[in-house]
């Protein structure tokens, strides 16, 4: 038995969660649904990806804490501000 691919998503405002893919791997429309727009993947390193809004500075969407200090603790200054949902996952989860 196969098992579905996991990730750990970071809302503006609320507690992160862990939630599952529908299958063994993250399709592009599950996280551009999660997202709630077009994906740009964020390497955290060799093997962690930052599924994120693309648009999110474009579409004043609401600052998210948890990934900005995320993406300051791992990139330090190169660090970009997090707007909107941002999803953490394996790249290797990544369809």
């Amino acid at each position: 038995m196969s098992s579905k691919a996991m990730g750990l998503l970071l809302m503006p405002e609320a507690e992160p969660q862990f939630v599952e893919a529908d299958g063994e791997k993250w399709t592009a429309q599950e996280l551009h649904t999660i997202v709630d727009g077009y994906i740009e993947l964020v390497p955290l390193g060799s093997r962690i990806l930052l599924a994120v809004n693309e648009d999110g500075h474009s579409r004043k969407l609401p600052l998210n804490r948890i990934a900005s200090g995320l993406m300051l603790g791992i990139l330090g200054q190169d660090a970009d501000i997090i707007l909107g949902t941002a999803l953490v996952i394996e790249r290797a989860d990544v369809d």
